[in-house]
């Protein structure tokens, strides 16, 4: 999720309506993910996002790994996962994300895990983005 979501720059309600059936990995190159509704898609036609497949903190490698995991073939991508590891039916609220992600980033011992907000992976991939020579254009054209 957190990889995912910082590599495509996604905002929270994108993650949460990811599904399985709209998720197609091509093996050491990439995988397509398709959302029938985004922000800035007024047309509601859905837009196609691309992640590429990295050497290192590589998204795609994370989604099939979660998906083998969860071994759940449609869908929502992300659920939530009660305390005795069962994996919900349902995907995770948009509003669920911040909470875990300050968890998550707690028990990885970053500094100020509450200072994060369910935004911060799109705002941490613009900041990457430019600081490896993106320019405004192409950085919006990417996220969206």
């Amino acid at each position: 999720m957190v990889l995912l979501g910082f590599w495509r720059g996604f905002r929270s309600d994108e993650l949460s309506r990811l599904r399985i059936e709209h998720v197609a990995v091509e093996a050491g190159r990439g995988m397509t993910l398709y959302l029938p509704r985004t922000k800035r898609d007024r047309a509601q036609l859905g837009t196609t996002f691309k992640a590429p497949a990295l050497s290192r903190l590589c998204p795609v490698t994370a989604y099939e790994a979660w998906i083998a995991a969860s071994g759940r073939t449609e869908g929502p991508v992300f659920r939530s996962i009660d305390r005795r590891g069962n994996i919900s039916d349902e995907g995770l609220h948009g509003g669920s994300f911040m909470p875990l992600l300050r968890a998550l980033f707690y028990a990885a011992d970053l500094a100020a895990p509450d200072s994060y907000s369910s935004h911060s992976l799109r705002r941490g991939f613009a900041t990457w983005a430019n600081s490896n020579g993106w320019d405004l254009k192409m950085l919006m054209q990417y996220v969206g």
